[in-house]
């Protein structure tokens, strides 16, 4: 039988985390690196070091706020030149957040299917 991973998704709204407990209770970690073209987590360098440090292993994600493809690729720019010093410490793959929690996609183009998917 396949054994079933858990892991959890962090950023700066996660607040104070202790991650020797994390690791006792989760098999990986996804670190939030970058939102839009040009925000860093604030917590983003703290929280990989710390999940290095306790030897958690670890993927980072960004949150998108891509409204078109041109958007969408200064994203990933921005975020793979962020996330660059730790490329040898990811273990699992890069992840785009494509929620719109905060509605800005809807207020900013209203995306169909096809261009998120593009994007």
């Amino acid at each position: 039988m396949d054994k079933k991973l858990k892991g959890i998704d962090i950023s700066e709204f996660n607040g104070n985390i202790d991650f020797k407990k994390v690791k006792e209770e989760v098999d990986y970690i996804y670190i939030r690196a970058t939102f839009g073209r040009y925000g860093v987590d604030k917590r983003f360098i703290e929280y990989t070091n710390e999940a290095i440090k306790n030897e958690i292993p670890l993927g980072f994600y960004y949150y998108s706020y891509a409204v078109d493809e041109e958007k969408a690729e200064e994203e990933v720019n921005f975020f793979l030149n962020t996330i660059e010093a730790y490329r040898e410490n990811i273990t699992y793959p890069l992840v785009i957040d494509m929620e719109d929690s905060d509605g800005y996609k809807v207020k900013n183009g209203n995306l169909d299917k096809e261009v998120l998917t593009n994007i």
